[in-house]
């Protein structure tokens, strides 16, 4: 019998895609930095907590496995279209993440056409997701009139400059495992 989409874990990871709306609304319309940092320890928080419940639980589910790094890219999407529109991070680091997410997106449907699986996720791949949900908090709070600002937005930017790095570095490592797997079946 299929498992249900409608469980405990991948319900859990809607509330992150929810969280997105939040971002905008604190980030752009009512302006609270600190909230916004608040919405992100939940989507930190969420992040893991759906996968080790589907494990916990066995409520994995294709649905879930997808909705996870959906709900990811939500949130880092929305949150640096946020800071850009805020002037609180540099253009080119929103341009070197979307054009990531545009060349991996374009590489997952050509490898669905051509008939190969998406590549296994590594942990490369998931240290730059995180290292950027953990940036943009950081960055949000540092734009705060609390007395954490200064050293919370040097931490963001930092942890931001080694979370695209990264981010790139995985990206680099995916389609290397795709031209290898291409290779060994021609």
């Amino acid at each position: 019998m299929p498992k249900s989409v409608w469980n405990l874990p991948n319900v859990v990871s809607m509330t992150r895609i929810a969280g997105a709306g939040l971002i905008v609304y604190f980030g752009l319309i009512n302006v609270n930095d600190v909230a916004v940092f608040w919405v992100f320890v939940w989507g930190s928080i969420t992040d893991w907590l759906d996968g080790y419940l589907a494990r916990k639980l066995d409520q994995q589910t294709a649905f879930g496995a997808a909705l996870d790094p959906i709900a990811d890219r939500l949130y880092i999407l929305t949150a640096i279209v946020v800071l850009l529109i805020r002037n609180l991070i540099p253009f080119v680091v929103v341009a070197l993440i979307v054009l990531r997410e545009v060349v991996m997106a374009l590489h997952l449907i050509r490898a669905s056409r051509a008939g190969y699986a998406p590549p296994a996720v590594h942990y490369v791949g998931k240290a730059g997701t995180l290292l950027i949900l953990y940036a943009v908090p950081f960055v949000f709070l540092g734009a705060s009139q609390t007395i954490f600002a200064d050293p919370a937005r040097w931490t963001g930017l930092a942890f931001l400059g080694w979370g695209v790095v990264t981010y790139w570095v995985a990206a680099i490592m995916y389609l290397n495992q795709y031209r290898n797997v291409r290779h060994a079946s021609a």
